[in-house]
């Protein structure tokens, strides 16, 4: 419950809390919120609740269809900074080329950092799948001259 200012009998004014406003550039940003708001003189007896919409005009377009507020973006906006203004307007232009020029050196950066990511691993599988070649000091088998290895089968089976 918020507390109001009475301005004269048929008007009142009081502050809407909008914590949940996000702070983005895009034109998503700009939903209508929207509030179910009555009034009362003594706390315990409301008025009937009343649907109301706050929409920034600029980006939006919302009317009453049957009860139901229906909100639709406006075509031909740009958002700047947080606010809403023409596509024609020099704030539009001016920070498009720079988004352009933004959009263009990720593009950029991102295929060059793929295109090593993409060598590391050909150079890393070229390794492990390259075989070694065999050599009698690092073969896990045992020399055929080393004795202490073999045994004859007459010492295996003799009874001493």
């Amino acid at each position: 419950m918020t507390d109001a200012e009475l301005v004269s009998f048929s008007e009142v004014r009081c502050p809407i809390q909008n914590g949940n406003k996000r702070k983005r550039r895009d034109v998503s940003s700009f939903q209508p919120v929207g509030f179910l708001v009555s009034i009362t003189n003594n706390g315990n007896a409301f008025s009937n609740k009343i649907p109301i919409v706050v929409y920034d005009s600029s980006c939006t377009n919302c009317f009453l269809d049957n009860g139901v507020f229906i909100c639709n973006q406006k075509d031909n906006i740009c958002v700047v900074k947080g606010k809403c203004f023409r596509l024609s307007s020099s704030e539009c232009t001016s920070n498009r080329v720079k988004d352009d020029n933004t959009s263009n050196n990720l593009w950029i950066i991102g295929a060059v950092l793929g295109a090593i990511a993409a060598c590391a691993v050909v150079c890393f599988l070229v390794t492990k799948t390259v075989k070694k070649p065999w050599t009698s000091k690092g073969s896990w088998f045992p020399s055929m001259t080393d004795k202490g290895h073999f045994t004859n089968s007459k010492d295996a089976f003799s009874k001493n």
